[in-house]
């Protein structure tokens, strides 16, 4: 039992430092894209991948999630205690999208119209916590002002948003993808809710 107990914490180990890693990896890619504030991204595919990931492995994965932001905010020359204030946004954020997801659809939502039509809706609430306590940190901080608050907090929204909704269907699908039935008998509703998710990108 103990050896089972070890065996298993130490899986879990692997597996946060895989995510963590994951995170910053794409977290670099997505902060090379910032053009308005150092550590706010217009496409944040980190949002997409934590999210997936708590779908796919469970809510004990956490961790991993959390060391990763650390690690990005602490090497765009955030303090400690910044860094830290963020990160927990940014596991807020990719916690409450999996407790909504699979609480209310499944763990695979696309192949229900109104469970994919909740999980955009999931989506788009959970991305706000993000950039509220994050944008709110660097305000309160004097990083930002408040002319550019606004601004600011609209693009890390987004940026969350956008990696949300892109990157969390492509990997859950790329895990179990749906059968060709499926996707021909739900053809239409696809292509109305791909619409409107371009649309709300854009706009």
């Amino acid at each position: 039992m103990h050896s089972h107990r070890l065996q298993a914490h130490q899986k879990l180990t692997l597996q946060c430092i895989i995510l963590a890693t994951t995170y910053y990896i794409f977290a670099r890619v997505g902060l090379a894209l910032a053009f308005e504030q150092d550590s706010i991204s217009p496409v944040w595919p980190p949002t997409g991948i934590a999210i997936a990931s708590l779908l796919t492995f469970g809510f004990r994965l956490w961790p991993g999630i959390f060391t990763g932001a650390l690690l990005t905010n602490l090497s765009t020359g955030s303090l400690p205690s910044i860094a830290t204030i963020i990160a927990i946004g940014n596991t807020l954020e990719a916690l409450s999208a999996a407790y909504l997801i699979s609480r209310f659809t499944d763990r695979m939502p696309f192949t229900n119209i109104i469970h994919t039509a909740l999980f955009i809706l999931f989506i788009i609430i959970s991305t706000m916590i993000s950039a509220t306590i994050g944008v709110t940190t660097l305000f309160v901080n004097d990083i930002i002002n408040a002319d550019n608050f606004p601004t600011l907090w609209e693009t890390w929204w987004l940026g969350d948003a956008v990696g949300g909704l892109i990157v969390t269907p492509l990997l859950l699908i790329w895990k179990k993808p749906p059968s060709l039935r499926i996707v021909k008998q739900h053809i239409v509703e696809i292509t109305i809710l791909s619409t409107i998710t371009l649309s709300l990108i854009v706009l």
